[in-house]
């Protein structure tokens, strides 16, 4: 069975999204740093996941640091990746309008909630699957506004 979340997958995914992403824009720079952020993905979850994230889509090694079963020093380490890049974006873009700047805050909060709305929910299991839809749905819908906010914001 094939693994979507083995570094091999992520690898080929991150120059696969860098490739297009290059054939968009005709960015090379941009297209290295997006290949990189999705690869970057698998090192991410490396640090927090337990043991459960495989090597290749084929084999059965499984590797994880299990940062998860400390929930305070999780949340320390997420909440520093997480502001020192809203830090990186905000000191090197500006807005062009309301909705570079009001988005901006209003997409912080959501993450902020969302991410500790995690704290007090179960995870998806069986019957409550259509959860994980749902949240499908929603990090598509945060997606969408990312993009939405930072086409109203310029590089500064």
């Amino acid at each position: 069975m094939l693994k979507p979340d083995c570094f091999g997958c992520l690898f080929a995914w991150g120059l696969a999204v860098g490739a297009l992403y290059f054939l968009v824009k005709k960015d090379i720079r941009g297209a290295l740093v997006v290949g990189l952020a999705v690869l970057s993905h698998w090192f991410l979850d490396l640090i927090v996941h337990v043991a459960d994230l495989p090597l290749t889509p084929f084999g059965d090694t499984r590797v994880g640091f299990g940062l998860w079963n400390h929930v305070a020093l999780t949340l320390l380490l997420e909440g520093l990746i997480f502001f020192i890049g809203l830090y990186y974006y905000t000191s090197t873009t500006t807005a062009k309008n309301r909705i570079g700047s009001w988005g901006l805050w209003s997409l912080v909060t959501l993450l902020i909630l969302f991410t500790l709305s995690g704290l007090f929910t179960p995870p998806p299991t069986g019957p409550l699957m259509n959860l994980f839809l749902s949240f499908n749905t929603l990090l598509a819908i945060i997606v969408a506004l990312a993009y939405w906010v930072d086409a109203n914001r310029v590089k500064a």
